[in-house]
């Protein structure tokens, strides 16, 4: 019987702490969540890569930002990437669903004053702006001034095409930039490793920006994040999934926004039936507004009353509006401490 010698690999949980930059986390605001990993074993530990699967509610702003820059890049380059194909010059692979980038400037710009008609324009025959020099068409740029009894002035300038040296100089600068822009391209889309070496002991810390997708209609819950580390010990690879609870609540302005909405729902209930509203009917409008807002105000920031309903989110603050366009300042009255005990009056029973 042989007996092997070798060393058993090394496997054990990781060490992480992971916590928000928050504790209290509103739908629409940016928060980041840090996850803090440390080697606990007695040999050095290569971190390859941090990365978490968000729910469908959420947005990394980080790929959200890199997705950003290449739609801008798309749009800057579309009238080269027109014009390389009119050329017959090959376009990346990264090109060939660019967007066509709307020429404003090619439009016309027209100023109507009283009396006095001013326009101005760019007009490309068959060719962008940038082919103005390669096309046949060419560019002819108009300025007009209109007079009213005097008569129109237009002045025209042509330019003229290029020879054949210059164009097909033209083309290989296009051929240049379309792979300089797949370059880009390639770059940010990129996911770049977490690549680092962390001694027994060491620490480091992953950062991931997020955000609500909604910030109206968030339902406001318990959401979890599940966050996937892969590291390399004694030449093994291991991955290792952690999971972190986030609790995300409507924000203030959408509730707010939702009690305006119900107050001018309870305004027209408690005013139907009187005809057109005159003055004080708009004027009792504009406090219902000012006492449904502040309403919710109340609730959110007094942590000692118990509310006839949650105000938790938009539907909430609809309730809350219309109940205090349709109260009035009563409702007030389990809002306010009372002056005689300085306590707050409990909410009516029965």
């Amino acid at each position: 019987m042989s007996i092997d010698d070798s060393p058993s690999p090394i496997r054990g949980a990781i060490r992480t702490l992971i916590k928000n930059s928050t504790d209290t986390i509103a739908a629409g605001t940016e928060f980041s969540v840090f996850v803090t990993i440390q080697n606990p074993f007695e040999v050095p530990l290569t971190l390859r890569q941090v990365s978490t699967h968000i729910p469908t509610e959420f947005v990394d702003l980080d790929q959200y930002a890199r997705a950003q820059q290449v739609t801008e890049l798309h749009e800057e380059m579309s009238e080269l990437y027109e014009i390389g194909r009119e050329l017959g010059v090959a376009a990346p692979t990264g090109l060939l669903g660019a967007p066509k980038k709307r020429r404003w400037s090619l439009q016309s710009i027209r100023m109507s004053i009283p009396l006095i008609d001013i326009e101005f324009r760019e007009r490309a025959a068959t060719r962008p702006v940038v082919a103005r020099d390669i096309g046949g068409g060419g560019l002819t740029g108009f300025a007009s001034l209109k007079l009213p009894l005097v008569g129109s002035y237009e002045i025209k300038q042509a330019i003229p095409e290029a020879d054949e040296t210059e164009k097909q100089a033209i083309k290989q600068q296009i051929q240049q930039e379309l792979v300089r822009f797949e370059t880009a391209v390639d770059s940010i889309q990129k996911d770049e490793p977490f690549l680092r070496e962390l001694q027994p002991g060491n620490s480091t810390t992953r950062v991931f920006t997020l955000r609500t997708r909604d910030r109206v209609w968030f339902k406001p819950s318990t959401y979890r994040l599940q966050i996937e580390i892969e590291y390399e010990i004694s030449d093994i690879n291991n991955v290792d999934t952690i999971e972190h609870q986030i609790q995300v609540k409507s924000s203030l302005a959408s509730v707010v926004f939702g009690s305006l909405l119900g107050a001018v729902c309870g305004w027209i209930v408690k005013e139907i039936g009187t005809g057109v509203p005159d003055i004080q009917g708009w004027l009792r409008l504009v406090v219902s507004l000012v006492l449904a807002a502040m309403t919710v105000v109340l609730f959110a920031r007094k942590k000692d009353v118990q509310p006839l309903i949650a105000v938790e989110d938009f539907w909430g603050g609809v309730a809350m509006g219309f109940l205090a366009a349709y109260v009035g300042p009563a409702i007030f009255e389990n809002l306010l401490p009372d002056t005689t005990t300085g306590t707050t009056t409990p909410p009516p029973t029965g």
